[in-house]
């Protein structure tokens, strides 16, 4: 007896076959969208370790000079409550400590650079501002969804902020802004814009601050 299959079986297969078809695109959608959020999160990552970078550099060109304790910098638009107190022939502002090697101002006044980017006798960043205004281009590869690839541009910026707050206050509130300043301030921001070279669209912006509270050289031993 021959055997074959009836209308209805034929109409099942039928319908069978274009559910799957239909799903396809689906699947094939959601799987560029997981690979396209991976690559993402690699250039957030990437993003998110250039800030961590440029924060060990110097705060400032001349916080650069070898000696034995990084001296605060002077500066010509922060807030009065940070400078040299009571007067410019003082090497401390209020909440210093007396003491040698600990923070201060240099005996000599020595402002923060207004020149904020790479310096013309540079061959490398030295301080957190060398990095302003460079751009750099990460490529992304997904090792499924057929290899895809992203291209992401990371744009830094460094700028003087606001520093103006209430500091002699118990209780301060402090306002972190993002305008520019258009002199040296006690704080510098550090921004990194992300941006999908595929679409322009900007995916993520990180940013961070840095304080021109000068630093001590750690002791070492050489054996």
């Amino acid at each position: 007896m021959r055997k074959s299959a009836t209308l209805i079986e034929l109409i099942f297969t039928i319908i069978i076959i274009g559910l799957a078809m239909v799903s396809i695109p689906v699947v094939l959608s959601q799987a560029m969208k997981s690979s396209e959020f991976s690559l993402n999160q690699e250039a957030l990552l990437a993003g998110a370790t250039k800030i961590g970078n440029i924060l060990t550099y110097e705060w400032d060109e001349n916080s650069t000079t070898t000696q034995v304790i990084k001296y605060v910098l002077d500066v010509t638009d922060g807030d009065s409550e940070l400078n040299r107190y009571p007067d410019v022939n003082s090497s401390r502002r209020i909440g210093h400590f007396k003491g040698q090697y600990r923070r201060a101002f240099d005996t000599n006044q020595t402002f923060a650079t207004l020149l904020l980017g790479e310096e013309a006798t540079d061959t490398t960043p030295n301080d957190i501002d060398d990095f302003n205004n460079k751009i750099s281009t990460l490529t992304t590869i997904s090792q499924t969804a057929s290899d895809y690839v992203k291209d992401f541009t990371l744009k830094t910026k460094v700028v003087y902020v606001n520093d103006d707050a209430y500091y002699t206050n118990n209780s301060i509130t402090f306002d972190f802004s993002t305008a520019q300043k258009s002199g040296s301030t006690n704080i510098k921001m550090i921004e990194v814009t992300i941006t999908d070279n595929q679409t322009g669209e900007v995916i993520a912006v990180f940013r961070s601050y840095a304080s021109n509270i000068g630093a001590t050289n750690l002791l070492s031993r050489t054996f």
